[in-house]
């Protein structure tokens, strides 16, 4: 039978083996612990529990590229909100609400949508993303 052990030193994970021998094997530096699938080096360790290290910071590239995927799924719900809030303006659905609040909030999606496309068109993802208008609870 295969175990996988990690050596921990100082709460920190140093290596990961796979022990086939005696039970009774102890690395010369930190202790030997058996760990689950998926811990690997730069893990921690304490009081028993095995911790995954902190993600990456993303450098700024890749957080302008993030951004700007955001944007563009920000702007398909948008357009998605915005297709809903005509359809409840056009079906005279106003169950629950007015016709004023639901235009309002079909102006405040729209204005987010037309800052998203600038934000896309810019191609600039180092910028903030524009805010979305606060969901109205009827």
């Amino acid at each position: 039978m295969n175990n996988v052990y990690a050596i921990v030193k100082n709460e920190s994970v140093i290596n990961v083996i796979m022990w086939e021998g005696e039970p009774d094997w102890a690395p010369d530096k930190g202790e030997a612990i058996r760990v689950p699938d998926g811990v690997g080096i730069g893990w921690g360790y304490a009081n028993g529990q095995f911790t995954a290290p902190p993600e990456p910071e993303l450098t700024p590239d890749e957080l302008a590229a993030k951004n700007l995927l955001t944007a563009q799924a920000a702007y398909e719900n948008a357009s998605n909100k915005i297709t809903a809030l005509n359809e409840q303006i056009q079906d005279d659905d106003f169950d629950g609400t007015t016709e004023v609040t639901v235009k309002a909030e079909l102006a405040a999606w729209t204005n987010y949508r037309k800052d998203l496309r600038a934000y896309i068109k810019n191609a600039d993802g180092n910028q903030p993303l524009p805010t979305a208008p606060p969901e109205v609870l009827n």
